[in-house]
């Protein structure tokens, strides 16, 4: 009788413990309303701002918006839809004209953005064309500061399917991120590679990093020829090396600068044009040097 005793006793606890949890936690649809009035003095009207569903106390103790909710227009016209699972958005998110057509299609997944978006004005018509897409997303996610490895991951592969159809911001944003190492392996070659074919399209940002990667490549070239100074000959190719790299910077800063006015100030074209004088006056003069020490032998 005790062991049936404890046995039922302990069935009960669990139906009572059962019983607390689906208090503690209930999934309830709820509806919200504008509000009038000053700070201090509001009050709710009879207008549906909006309707869903709310999950109360979770193991958390908190609450979480929770299932398909709708938004709307003071008005009463249909504003937003979409779902939520446990507070984040979650799947398709339309928002609407107030003339009921749709304007814009988010894809959301545990609160992210991702995949295609949607953009439409009041007749219907797309107003971003679909190759778009990938870049608004993977642009929006890789701007993200707070934007994790998994999150970099997807931006990177959706930038990379726009710059694979030739979209010259998505080339130039993967440009960026081979530079910078951000959710790919750092690879100044492949960002160069990229940079080129966005800067082609005049895509003047990418002028200026092609500028600025081939004046990292030629300042790395004065440690290698202060190594080689009484090599006339490899210190002579190295310096028509340099001043060729000087070259084609200054050629992608002016391309950018026709494209951008208000850039000359940045680019300092001025600047490397001197730098460039120089360099192949000291070249001049070391073929002289080299000239006069051949005599002499």
């Amino acid at each position: 009788m005790v062991y049936k005793s404890k046995t039922l006793c302990l069935a009960l606890c669990t139906i009572l413990f059962f019983i607390s949890s689906v208090h503690s936690q209930s999934r309830r649809k709820v509806t919200n309303y504008y509000t009038e009035g000053t700070l201090t003095a509001k009050k709710e009207t009879d207008k549906v701002k909006s309707t869903g569903y709310v999950i109360y106390g979770d193991s958390s103790g908190q609450d979480f918006l929770d299932g398909n909710w709708k938004y709307y227009y003071k008005e009463g016209m249909l504003l937003e839809t979409g779902g939520y699972i446990k507070g984040k958005k979650d799947g398709t998110w339309k928002t609407y004209h107030r003339n009921g057509k749709v304007s814009k299609i988010e894809i959301y997944n545990n609160g992210t953005e991702v995949g295609l978006w949607g953009f439409f004005n009041e007749e219907g018509k797309r107003t971003v064309p679909p190759e778009d897409y990938d870049l608004i997303s993977g642009k929006r996610i890789f701007l993200t500061e707070s934007s994790n490895t998994s999150d970099l991951d997807l931006a990177v592969s959706l930038l990379q399917k726009s710059a694979e159809r030739g979209t010259k911001e998505a080339q130039f944003y993967l440009g960026y991120a081979y530079k910078e190492g951000r959710g790919v392996p750092r690879d100044i070659d492949k960002a160069l590679s990229l940079f080129v074919k966005s800067c082609e399209q005049n895509e003047y940002e990418s002028c200026i990093y092609i500028g600025n990667i081939y004046i990292d490549k030629a300042g790395l070239l004065t440690e290698e020829m202060s190594q080689n100074s009484t090599n006339f000959d490899k210190y002579d190719e190295l310096k028509l090396k340099q001043i060729k790299l000087y070259q084609e910077a200054l050629e992608h800063f002016e391309k950018a600068k026709n494209l951008n006015d208000w850039l000359d100030q940045r680019l300092e074209i001025n600047t490397i044009k001197k730098v460039i004088h120089i360099l192949t006056y000291q070249s001049q003069s070391l073929l002289v040097q080299k000239n006069l020490h051949m005599i002499s032998i």
